[in-house]
């Protein structure tokens, strides 16, 4: 469920960063408010990621044959994909295309995710996934997981606070989100514990609820932005991730939209990969679409089409190693 919501809240944040430029680069407050308190997604996308590699860790172990074969296929073949399509892509549309055999290009699309602007999470994702047989080797005690969220607190507060005043910055960069990675691995280790807590005491759980979406609130008046790296994020992010956990329960009676959050949980890094191509040509659709009062539809239209397009790629043989998405099980009758 928390990987759907990071997966939805990223399509909003494109979704409405489209109406913005279509605009002349002008908001009305809704398409900004939404276009803002969708950034938490990012982040908490982070969490569970390193939620579930570390849990994975602990109950079945870490088999390194099995991990790079895993990454490889889910990973690495569909970033150097899309990064090749999107070129394609945007060479088509623009009519010329800025590919040269540079050590700059390559490290711009490669490391840096430039090859389309959605790319740099893949970039980044795949940092933590080289990153994590290091980590997983030292991860086997209550005191190793101390130093570890500890010391990534640390390090993170030093590339949000002091690296940027002396080299340049880029969001790309491991150690910017380093503590979301492993606080995520954290819970990770005390799942059940902290679920049965939280799930047990509903009105906590709801004065969590109502910090964040206070300081959401707040920030948002105040500044108008809430911008992903933000310092207070890296205390508002963690209670919204134990906040879903609380809400969980409520969430899996609506049989509907738990089957549905769960589909697209499943296929959240499909999502993620395809709907920035029917985004790209946002000018051709009607003007309706790009209408205020219109974002919500025009977000379900982008949510649906990419779905639509990830089920017509599972038609197509070994889609799963471009298309990071499950392979279809073939059901066996009796």
């Amino acid at each position: 469920m928390i990987r759907a919501i990071s997966c939805l809240m990223i399509l909003v944040i494109h979704v409405t960063g489209s109406y913005y430029y279509i605009h002349d680069q002008h908001h009305v407050w809704y398409t900004s408010f939404f276009n803002q308190i969708s950034r938490y997604g990012i982040n908490l996308f982070i969490m569970i990621s390193g939620f579930l590699l570390f849990y994975h860790k602990k109950q079945k172990g870490f088999d390194a044959k099995h991990y790079w074969k895993s990454r490889t296929s889910k990973v690495i073949i569909p970033f150097v994909a899309f990064t090749i399509f999107y070129q394609i892509i945007t060479a088509l549309y623009n009519g010329h295309s800025n590919f040269t055999f540079s050590f700059d290009y390559f490290y711009s699309m490669v490391y840096l995710g430039d090859g389309f602007y959605h790319l740099w999470f893949f970039s980044l994702v795949l940092q933590f996934y080289l990153l994590f047989p290091l980590l997983q080797r030292w991860s086997n005690s209550k005191k190793q997981w101390n130093i570890m969220l500890v010391g990534s607190l640390f390090v993170q507060l030093i590339f949000l606070k002091i690296v940027p005043l002396y080299f340049h910055w880029d969001k790309v960069y491991l150690f910017n989100w380093i503590y979301y990675f492993i606080l995520g691995g954290y819970l990770a280790q005390y799942w059940i514990p902290i679920r049965d807590w939280i799930q047990s005491h509903p009105k906590t759980n709801l004065v969590l609820a109502s910090l964040v979406m206070a300081d959401g609130l707040w920030t948002f008046y105040r500044i108008h932005t809430i911008v992903e790296h933000r310092i207070e994020n890296m205390i508002s992010v963690p209670i919204l991730f134990v906040v879903l956990i609380g809400v969980y329960p409520k969430v899996k009676q609506w049989k509907t939209v738990d089957k549905t959050l769960t589909f697209i949980g499943e296929y959240s890094m499909g999502i993620y990969v395809m709907h920035p191509l029917y985004i790209y040509y946002a000018t051709y659709m009607p003007k309706f679409f790009w209408n205020p009062t219109s974002i919500f539809f025009t977000f379900l239209f982008y949510l649906l089409v990419s779905i639509l397009s990830l089920k017509l790629f599972e038609r197509v043989p070994y889609y799963q190693y471009v298309i990071p998405i499950p392979k279809v099980k073939n059901e066996i009758k009796a």
